[in-house]
């Protein structure tokens, strides 16, 4: 499948490491645990393939997250569904966790995917007390 073929969506999916999934509703999280890996591998590969800048960035990224995962208690990663909006007092992405792609990327991979499994459509909200901030 070529990427530039496709839609342009905004929704975006998170990698949480740690605690910071406990800020999130069940139903927010569409995959956790070690399988997480293997998502992140195979999308990796297919970024491999790719020439063009935009893509060499993202698999970049990618390959932040896969070094990171190396480090991670796997049992506490997740992967959120894919939303378009945080809302909050903290709008900025490292506050929920590590960008991970967007649908786009991912739907390339995985195309045999159920979108209305995928998509997170409310906001996902977080409340200042569910903040840590480290001074």
């Amino acid at each position: 499948m070529n990427f530039k073929d496709l839609e342009v969506l905004q929704y975006d999916s998170f990698i949480m490491f740690n605690n910071t999934g406990t800020r999130l509703h069940p139903e927010d999280i569409l995959y956790k645990g070690p399988g997480i890996v293997n998502i992140v591998e195979d999308i990796m590969f297919m970024l491999s393939a790719q020439q063009d800048l935009k893509f060499i960035s993202i698999y970049n990224r990618v390959e932040k997250i896969n070094k990171m995962l190396q480090n991670a208690n796997l049992d506490d990663v997740m992967m959120t569904k894919f939303v378009s909006k945080i809302k909050g007092p903290y709008k900025m992405m490292s506050e929920i966790g590590e960008k991970f792609v967007n649908l786009n990327i991912y739907v390339g991979v995985f195309a045999n995917s159920n979108l209305e499994d995928l998509l997170q459509t409310k906001t996902i909200e977080l409340e200042i007390d569910d903040i840590d901030i480290e001074a």
